[in-house]
């Protein structure tokens, strides 16, 4: 037995190792041949993993072709989630779910014709404003004025190249084609706008009213018991997810339009409420909703005050309250739980801006605290993992 035991442990040491092979014997010791499985499991892998490729391609694709549908249904699916608990506890009191939906439903309407009408005069006020923009800012930028005027004889020595024929021609069409294309798009835009807030509105009256029937249809929809587990815990995790940031962030960003109206009234900027409403309504945009008051900002102090260093006041003093609020406020209130990679989360706008819009700008957040939320309980780790 030990000369045989020694002969096994020489002959397993002798035999060369092939990448890719395994090399099995049986309990006798006689060498079997060798089977390709590594390369085989390697391919196996690489057609899985193309297939799930190849899958979310086609899955953004379709939303993409589909956008004019799948932006209002998506996005009554998200606010459906956030109101659900509301809609829960009214119907504890004994108020039917239909009823209690519905009511639910005229107030978030309510509020939104209620501030859009709070908005149009201020709004329209300095959109009409926006004509004196240009001569304003000729007569502010006196020390600027040699630039401008070299940018202007260069673009009329470029505008002189081709000639100046069909000029007055080309003018009498624009004025005469003018009123025209006013009304066509006004019509362009608000045809679809309508039609999708009519199928976000109908989309989350059906949600909230039937969100236990597609929760358990879901649900039911696996055969092992794991498996349903698995999938209630997921959609519990992100239905809790996003109503505890929604309830949070909107508490946050009411917080902050109250303390900017009060800090465009004390710097004497006209309708402080207008920008705070503003502020606290585009900060639910990542990036881009305070890029935009910025800029609404910048150009309404110029419109406004005399001088260009009154009119720096009022931008400086948001962008400061904006950057102590993003970068301390909110993330010490949500906390490490509902945190999502700045680096992810700029990318989730950027990719979703770009597939819907300002409404897929909205769905970023969202849509990446869903994904964050489903692979956290798909592939759980250490909270804490020790690295080198």
């Amino acid at each position: 037995m030990p000369e045989l035991r020694a002969g096994r442990d020489v002959n397993r040491a002798s035999t060369p190792c092939y990448f890719g092979f395994i090399d099995m014997r049986n309990n006798t010791g006689i060498e079997r041949p060798a089977v390709a499985v590594s390369s085989t499991s390697r391919w196996a892998s690489a057609a899985n993993v193309s297939v799930v490729g190849l899958f979310f391609i086609a899955v953004m694709v379709v939303l993409y072709l589909t956008r004019a549908i799948a932006v209002p249904v998506v996005l009554a699916l998200i606010i459906g989630t956030i109101l659900a608990p509301m809609v829960t506890r009214v119907e504890r009191h004994g108020v039917p779910r239909v009823v209690s939906t519905i009511l639910i439903v005229l107030f978030l309407l309510a509020a939104l014709v209620f501030f859009a009408i709070a908005l149009t005069a201020p709004l329209t006020d300095w959109i009409g404003r926006a004509s004196e923009l240009g001569a304003l800012l000729k007569s502010r930028l006196q020390d600027f004025r040699q630039p401008l005027s070299a940018l202007q004889d260069l673009y009329g020595a470029l505008q002189n190249i081709g000639g100046n024929a069909g000029q007055g021609t080309e003018a009498i069409k624009i004025e005469a084609s003018a009123n025209a294309s006013i009304i066509e798009t006004a019509i362009s835009v608000l045809t679809p706008a309508l039609s999708q807030l009519l199928i976000f509105f109908v989309s989350l009256i059906f949600y909230l009213i039937f969100k236990n029937d597609f929760k358990a249809s879901a649900i039911l929809a696996f055969s092992t018991r794991d498996t349903r587990l698995r999938i209630l815990r997921i959609y519990n995790d992100v239905e809790s997810r996003l109503a505890r940031f929604f309830t949070t962030f909107t508490i946050i960003n009411i917080t902050l339009g109250a303390v900017i109206t009060l800090a465009m009234w004390i710097v004497d900027m006209p309708n402080p409420l207008l920008w705070g409403v503003l502020a606290a309504v585009l900060n639910f945009l990542p990036y881009l909703g305070p890029a935009i008051v910025t800029i609404a900002l910048i150009v309404a102090s110029i419109l406004s005050f005399p001088t260009l260093a009154q009119a720096a006041l009022p931008p400086l003093i948001y962008t400061a309250l904006h950057v102590l609020e993003g970068e301390f406020l909110t993330p010490s209130v949500l906390g490490y739980s509902l945190a999502v990679n700045p680096f992810l989360l700029f990318l989730s706008v950027i990719f979703w801006t770009w597939m819907w819009g300002p409404i897929g700008a909205f769905l970023a957040v969202p849509i990446a605290m869903v994904t964050v939320g489903v692979l956290q309980n798909l592939f759980p780790g250490p909270e804490h993992p020790s690295l080198p």
